[in-house]
């Protein structure tokens, strides 16, 4: 009985009488595969990532207006280009502005974290699309060549070693979760 059952018997009914060991997601308190003390972390871990990603994400916009109130207060002329990336700077803004929502809203105690965990996984996609649209983008504008790398892979490897990384936080002095964790979060990408 490796792929069900044989021609002869009949399918046992789900629920009483089956031989399906009953797990978390069986009995209505957990709707996620994270093991309880994972899910435990994942608000801190979650306001983590989105603060970095935040920092990540408002460091361009406030050099791009930082140089254009220069250029204005100088007199010199903006030149069109430098207009034109204004539109990317304005989705790196946007993304950061999503992150601080996202910072602030983990906040919330009244949030679940099996939801919260959804969250981050529909914010990591998020990031991710922001990412690769406007670096790939930006750089076809200016040099009319597609990039060879962007920061994509790297957020990939980020959201799952910062949600599933060191038991008791970033600086904490417990041992790492097995080995199999980080691999399948490396070999992901």
């Amino acid at each position: 009985m490796l792929i069900g059952p044989s021609l002869g018997e009949s399918p046992k009914p789900r629920g009483e009488g089956s031989d399906r060991p009953r797990g978390p997601s069986d009995s209505g308190h957990l709707s996620t595969v994270l093991p309880p003390d994972l899910l435990d972390q994942v608000r801190g871990r979650f306001r983590l990532l989105t603060v970095l990603l935040f920092c990540g994400f408002v460091f361009d916009p406030l050099f791009y207006f930082f140089k254009w109130i220069t250029l204005e207060v100088r007199g010199l002329e903006i030149q069109a280009d430098f207009i034109a990336k204004g539109y990317f700077q304005l989705a790196y803004l946007g993304a950061a502005l999503a992150s601080a929502a996202l910072w602030w809203i983990a906040r919330n105690p009244r949030i679940p974290p099996s939801r919260l965990h959804n969250i981050g996984l529909g914010y990591e996609i998020l990031v991710c699309f922001v990412i690769a649209l406007t670096s790939n983008l930006e750089y076809y504008l200016s040099y009319r060549i597609i990039p060879n790398m962007d920061w994509v892979p790297s957020v990939v490897i980020l959201f799952p070693l910062g949600c599933l990384g060191r038991r008791g936080g970033c600086w904490s002095r417990q041992p790492l979760p097995p080995p199999c964790r980080r691999s399948r979060s490396c070999c992901s990408s």
